[in-house]
C-alpha cells in the first residue's frame, strides 16, 4: 500500500510538472510582439520617411527604433500605435523597432534601398524624457545658425526634422559643410519644467562609405530655458573631420 502511494505521489508531481513545461511557449510568446507597417520595404525615394506600426503587449511606454547604429525612443500609444520620422540616408537600410516587457522583448524589421541624394554630414539629436521639446542649433563656420526658426542655412545645411513633443530625432544634414568651426548647442524649448533630460548627439560623416566618420556626444539638460553647448568641432577643406573642441 505504501508503495503504491509513493507511485501515485510520483504520478501526481510527473503531470504537474508536464503541465508547466506545456504552458511554458505560452509564457515565452508573451513578448511584445512588433509590427511595422510603414515604411514596406523596396525601395524609399524620399530622405524623410514616417516609421510607423504597432505594438501588442507592451510593457513600456515607448519602444527603441534602431537604424544605422542610432538608437532612438519612439512613443507608444494607448491603442500599441507608434510613429515618428527619421532621415535616411543613400543605400541598403535596415529598421529594427524594439519592445520590451517582463517576458522579454519583441523585435520588428523592415529593409529597403534608399534612393536619395547623397549627403556629407548629419546631426541626430535624441533624448529620453517624453513631452519635451529640444532644438537643436547648428552654427557654421559662416556664422549662421540653423534652427526652428530659420530650417535652411544659405550654405546649403538645413533642419529636416524639427520635434516638438518627446523624444526627438531633430536632425541637420549637409551635403556639403564649409571648412571651419562647427558650434552645436541645444535649447531646452519644453514649456514647462520637466524631470532632468538625458540627450545624445550623433554626428556621421560621409554614411554608408568607407570614408565613414562617427563622433557621439552625452549631454543633460537640467531646466527649461537652458541652452547647452553640445559640441564644437573643425571640419577640413575635403569635408573630413579635423579636430574636436
Amino acid at each position: 500500500m505504501e508503495r503504491y502511494n509513493i507511485q501515485k505521489r510520483l504520478r501526481i508531481a510527473l503531470c504537474a510538472a508536464l503541465f508547466v513545461f506545456a504552458l511554458a511557449p505560452a509564457v515565452r510568446a508573451a513578448v511584445p510582439a512588433v509590427s511595422i507597417e510603414s515604411p514596406f520595404g523596396g525601395f524609399v525615394n524620399t530622405p524623410i520617411i514616417t516609421v510607423s506600426g504597432r505594438v501588442a503587449n507592451a510593457g513600456e511606454k515607448f519602444a527603441t527604433l534602431v537604424y544605422n547604429g542610432i538608437a532612438q525612443r519612439v512613443a507608444i500609444a494607448e491603442n500599441g500605435n507608434f510613429s515618428t520620422k527619421i532621415v535616411v540616408s543613400y543605400g541598403d537600410t535596415l529598421i529594427e523597432v524594439r519592445a520590451r516587457n517582463r517576458d522579454g522583448v519583441g523585435i520588428g524589421r523592415v529593409s529597403f534601398f534608399a534612393n536619395v541624394p547623397k549627403i556629407s554630414m548629419k546631426l541626430v539629436l535624441v533624448w529620453d524624457t517624453d513631452q519635451t521639446d529640444m532644438d537643436l542649433w547648428v552654427t557654421g563656420p559662416d556664422g549662421e545658425k540653423v534652427f526652428y526658426g530659420n530650417k535652411t542655412g544659405k550654405a546649403g545645411g538645413q533642419l529636416d526634422i524639427d520635434v516638438t513633443n518627446g523624444y526627438g530625432p531633430e536632425t541637420f544634414t549637409h551635403a556639403a559643410p564649409q571648412a571651419g568651426t562647427w558650434q552645436i548647442q541645444v535649447q531646452n524649448f519644453s514649456p514647462r519644467e520637466m524631470p532632468l533630460t538625458a540627450m545624445r548627439l550623433d554626428m556621421i560623416l560621409f554614411e554608408g562609405t568607407d570614408r565613414e566618420e562617427r563622433r557621439t556626444w552625452n549631454i543633460v539638460s537640467n531646466h527649461a530655458g537652458e541652452v547647452v553647448n553640445a559640441a564644437s568641432f573643425v571640419i577640413d577643406g575635403e569635408g573630413k573631420l579635423a579636430s574636436i573642441r
